[in-house]
């Protein structure tokens, strides 16, 4: 389902270091109507967020160079309102000590648990 045509898409950010999960998220969100940009770290997730200010970040939580929590707190730090759904294929406990993150999207996930999980973080648009 596509934004109405006086609205503009609603920008989603996927960090992971699997391109195959950045391409998924892409193929998926992109005829949905979202804009997405990907990042493949924590670092460039960071910078990636600074740049487009996207309405919800999907990061994984696993990641080389900076964690998905690392990147989280440094977003939250000049962005206290940042949306972030988590994704990982391990036991994430250590997401509920942080404070706002908007969901979690267990991996492997099918694509239509990716765009339920993103619609369902994101607000409705007015």
């Amino acid at each position: 389902m596509l934004p109405p045509p006086h609205q503009p898409p609603q920008v989603v950010l996927l960090v992971d270091d699997e391109p195959m999960i950045r391409e998924l998220g892409r193929a998926v969100l992109e005829p949905a109507g979202y804009v997405v940009h990907t990042a493949d770290d924590g670092d460039t997730g960071v910078a990636a967020y600074a740049a487009h200010r996207p309405a919800l970040v999907v990061m994984d939580l696993t990641m080389p160079r900076m964690s998905g929590r690392e990147a989280f707190l440094l977003i939250r730090s000049f962005d206290p309102a940042a949306r972030v759904l988590f994704s990982t294929g391990f036991a994430a406990d250590d997401v509920t000590t942080l404070a706002g993150p908007v969901g979690m999207l267990p991996k492997p996930y099918r694509p239509t648990e990716l765009l339920d999980a993103v619609r369902a973080a994101l607000p409705t648009p007015a």
